[in-house]
This record gives C-alpha cells, structure tokens and sequence, in this order.
C-alpha cells in the first residue's frame, strides 16, 4: 500500500492542530506496514529528503514565495504537484492521494485527474465555520477551494461528527463520502519528569498562587477573548490565581495590549510561542486548562490536558463537546460567555476532589479511545476501501 500524503505542515514546520495530527499520523501508518511518503514545503529547515523505514519525507523549497496569500498557497502547490507526480509517475503503485486541507487541494486534484489515482481528503476546519460564514473575496475564494477538494474526493475524513455534519451541510457531501476520524495523543511524549517541578513553577507563579493555562492558537475563534472577559469576574472569587496563555497567533499583540491596561494586567503572563518540553511541563504545573473556544473542529489541547490528568474547562463548541464529556471528563460551560467560563475555573479550583476525579475519567479516555496506534488503523481501513474501488 503506497500513500502519498499532501500537506501543508510537517515538523519542523508546525503552525496548528493539522501539523501535529500529520506529524503522528504518518509514521504510525509506517508501522503497520503502510509505504507514505509526505510531500509538503520546506518552510522552517528540516531535511530536502528523508527517510525512516516505511516512512519518506520531501520538503520543497518555499524561499522567494509571494506575499499574496492566495498565490503563495498557488506557487506552493505547484512545487508539491512537481514533486508528488515525479513519486507516483515513476514509482511502482498502486498509489492513493491523501490531502491534508483545501492548502494541499489544488496539487491533488491535479493529481487524481492527471494520474488517475483515488483521493482522500481530510478536512481539519472550515472557512465557513471559522468567520460563521463567509462575509469577504477571500473567504469566498477560499471556500470554493475547499469545496472543489471535498467534490474531488472519494471520500472525506472529518476529526469529529460536529465537523462531518458541517462539511456535509456546506459542501453538499453525501453521507457514503464522509468518514469520522477522531485526532489523537502522544502519551509517551507528553510526560516529562526530567525537571525541577518547584523551581519551573515558581517561575509562572507565587505558591499560593492557582495556575490557570489557556493554551492554543491566538485567534479570536480560539476564546482569547473570552478568557481574558473572564478575569475580572474571576479574580472576584478566586483571587489568587495567574493565568498563563501558552500560544502565538495573530491576535497575540492585540489581546497582550487588551490585558496590559487593566488592573489585573500583574495576574496574566503572555508566553508567545514555547517548546513542546515547556508546554508540556506546564500542563503538568498547572491546575487547571481551559478550552475558551467560539468554533473548533476538534481539540487537540484539550486532548492533550486530558492526558496528562489535568483537570479542563472547555466550551460546547463543535467537537470539543465530543472530546470533554460535562459533569465526566471536565466542565463544560457554554461557548462565548466569559461568566460561564469563570464559573467553571472557579469550579474547579474550588472542588479539587471532584475536579481530580473527573480528570482521572478523562484521563483513562485520553490513554484508550484516542490513541494514535487507532487512528492508523481507522485510516488504513478507508485507504483499504478506496483502493479495491
């Protein structure tokens, strides 16, 4: 079985959630026998060329590319077009297409109409979903890009069944096209033991000081917002608390310049962009993470609190309801309401028993139903059906 797997993110280039689901997907689809070889731009070093028993990695040059967003994403599919074609025309097959997202789309549907291959797509979120509709040329633009993917398709793999429903609704994919396959969790690379727990704490955090972690992509649908109406009401219960926003994004200077002028400003701290290792150990510090989200098609860092036994806070957006279980696995409060969400940190803090509790839960769920060993398994039975026609 021979995969070759369009994406626009591959370590050391990781911008979000699609990044981090290739990056474990690929090789655990290695380990059961599956030949993939990742074809994706070259935009933060790594190697031109790599490989690792089933798995081969090529990344392509992406210097000198437009500035115009919409170009950029051209110039580069181009480049993974040149590249896939020169794999799947000249190596022996059969081959399959899986394209990560509407920014590998054009390349593979060249491919499938060029060489005649099956294409899977997985589509990771929406334009549609992330702006509640589309309102502008580009949004638009983008939509039908995505739209043209989903139609290209044999089949179409969604993170959750909130976003099967809205790939369905907005796209017109039949039910026979549409398969639900969740993200995943890296366990092992999570834990870290290797540290001086106090020392890395205190540097976030006074003792008697709760650490509340927001952590994701700094964009306005993520809940940054929210978090940061949420303080006020919060620190009126629980004074003693610091929140730590672990994450860079475009809205980061905004929402640092937003927290910088109230009174409060001495009780956040604004990370930017960290490690894996510092992440991590901050889960492992913190006493409680929180989801804030207005749209989200999955969860992965709620995912990844959950398996580290941290106890969460998440909204009832999208599949993040899917994820987090109310009143079992954590607390869920409702999407864009800063007093909900203070209501439920508060919560938590406050019921530290029940609150261990339910993490246990979640963890115990995190470690069995989202493994990445799963999720191979899941997509090589869609790779299975696609390639027998």
């Amino acid at each position: 079985m021979n995969v070759c797997m369009l994406s626009p993110e591959y370590p050391p280039y990781v911008v979000g959630g699609l990044g981090a689901h290739v990056a474990h997907l690929a090789p655990a689809l290695a380990e059961k026998g599956v030949h993939v070889h990742v074809v994706t731009p070259r935009l933060n070093g790594g190697q031109a060329e790599e490989t690792a028993g089933n798995l081969q990695v090529s990344r392509l040059n992406g210097g000198g590319l437009p500035e115009d967003f919409l170009e950029r994403t051209t110039v580069i599919n181009d480049y993974l077009y040149g590249r896939a074609a020169a794999i799947v025309g000249t190596q022996p097959g059969p081959w399959l297409l899986h394209a990560h997202d509407w920014l590998a789309g054009e390349a593979a549907i060249r491919l499938e109409r060029d060489y005649n291959l099956p294409l899977l797509a997985t589509i990771h979120a929406t334009e549609y979903g992330r702006n509640q509709g589309i309102h502008t040329e580009l949004q638009r633009q983008v939509h039908q890009q995505e739209y043209q993917l989903t139609a290209a398709a044999g089949a179409v793999i969604a993170c959750s069944h909130f976003m099967a429903n809205q790939i369905a609704g907005v796209f017109g994919v039949p039910a026979s096209k549409l398969e639900v396959i969740a993200n995943g969790v890296d366990v092992a690379h999570l834990l870290d033991t290797a540290y001086d727990r106090e020392s890395f704490r205190r540097a976030y955090a006074q003792e008697d000081e709760n650490i509340v972690l927001h952590v994701g992509r700094l964009v306005a649908e993520k809940g940054i917002y929210v978090t940061l109406d949420a303080m006020p009401l919060l620190l009126e219960v629980m004074p003693n608390v610091k929140l730590i926003v672990v994450g860079s994004g475009p809205a980061l200077q905004d929402a640092r310049s937003k927290a910088l002028g109230q009174p409060w400003s001495n009780k956040v701290i604004f990370t930017g962009f960290v490690t894996d290792e510092v992440r991590n150990r901050l889960y492992q510090v913190a006493d409680v993470a929180i989801f804030p989200s207005i749209y989200e098609p999955f969860g992965i860092v709620a995912l990844e609190a959950m398996a580290v036994g941290l106890p969460v806070v998440a909204s009832n957006a999208g599949g993040l309801a899917e994820v987090v279980d109310r009143e079992e696995t954590g607390v869920v409060v409702e999407a864009g309401s800063p007093d909900a969400l203070a209501w439920g940190i508060a919560h938590v803090l406050a019921q530290s028993a029940l609150s261990q509790c339910r993490a246990e839960r979640a963890y115990a769920k995190a470690t069995t139903e989202f493994t990445w060993d799963r999720i191979a398994t899941q997509t090589r039975r869609v790779y299975e059906r696609l390639l027998a026609g």
